[in-house]
């Protein structure tokens, strides 16, 4: 079962105990941010996960509002869904201040706050201090690899990567993010068998890289011809305009990759989030449309 299969699971798991007592707010809490990462994921429609997700973590709010987790799933709610960045982050000072300890406050923290607005040394404290306390929460691990790619070290992120790949239930997209550490340390060949995985993963018949996974392998030629396609799907909607984006900035076209990101912000794509932070998009930072796009979801414009 991989980790897609897992989290729908879990949503179902957490559904079920909450029929026994609808009241149990650390299953409310649990069940808000499984269905908001189900969200982000595409696993839930993203309308329905936010409502959905909301609803869960206010009530669990009111039932304890000394229980960490309660707040840090509003937060991540916050976060998430409405690009409210101040308010996430009180939600997420609530939850740190109920339980010092909450390796669920502390690490979401990092992932919804602080990573997005690459406030990396606070990021980095928080990710550590999280999985000191439990170091074996699957999407933090994962979380904790792109964080290490976002600070600059990708020799760094490969390991982390490596411990997540030895845990269980893994998203085709942690292959895919282990190839792109790999590419980004300068091994290819061995980002070329990661890629490969993560198509085999998702049940994708072509196994060869295509689009950014062949730019990232060192194949412009194919990533150049990809493009086209890529660029018309995400204007029908098939396609996520943000991964438009990302292989355009690759390629160096900064205008085509500006227009798609104004598109995934327009649609708010769950992975507009990471406009800021995303490595990929490293080299739209500084351009006056790009911090126009940080400022309308919310964040700081990185110093140029």
């Amino acid at each position: 079962m991989n980790s897609a299969e897992s989290m729908v699971r879990a949503v179902r798991y957490f559904d079920d105990s909450l029929k026994l007592d609808p009241n149990y707010a650390p299953a409310l809490a649990s069940l808000s941010t499984a269905v908001t990462i189900a969200g982000y994921y595409g696993l839930i429609q993203p309308a329905q996960a936010w409502t959905r997700a909301r609803q869960a973590a206010q009530r669990a709010v009111e039932i304890d509002p000394l229980l960490a987790e309660a707040h840090a799933s509003l937060a991540l709610s916050l976060a998430w869904q409405d690009w409210n960045w101040a308010a996430a982050e009180s939600a997420f000072r609530k939850a740190i201040d109920a339980d010092p300890r909450s390796a669920t406050a502390r690490g979401l923290y990092a992932v919804a706050v602080l990573l997005p607005e690459l406030r990396l040394k606070e990021a980095h404290s928080e990710f550590r201090t999280a999985l000191d306390a439990d170091p074996l929460p699957l999407f933090l691990n994962y979380a904790y690899g792109f964080f290490l790619l976002a600070d600059g070290r990708p020799e760094d992120a490969v390991r982390q990567y490596e411990r997540v790949l030895e845990l269980e239930g893994l998203h085709p997209d942690v292959y895919w993010d282990y190839g792109m550490a790999l590419a980004y340390a300068g091994r290819r060949e061995d980002a070329r068998r990661a890629f490969r995985l993560s198509r085999e993963r998702r049940g994708v018949d072509d196994l060869d890289p295509h689009g950014l996974d062949a730019f990232l392998c060192g194949d412009v030629g194919t990533a150049r011809r990809d493009a086209a396609a890529l660029a018309e799907g995400a204007a029908a909607g098939r396609e996520e305009a943000v991964d438009a984006a990302r292989l355009f900035a690759a390629l160096g076209e900064k205008e085509k990759a500006l227009h798609w990101l104004e598109v995934s912000v327009e649609r708010r794509e769950p992975e507009a989030v990471w406009i800021k932070a995303d490595p990929r998009l490293a080299s739209l930072r500084g351009h006056p449309r790009h911090d126009a796009l940080v400022r309308r979801i919310g964040l700081t414009p990185s110093r140029r």
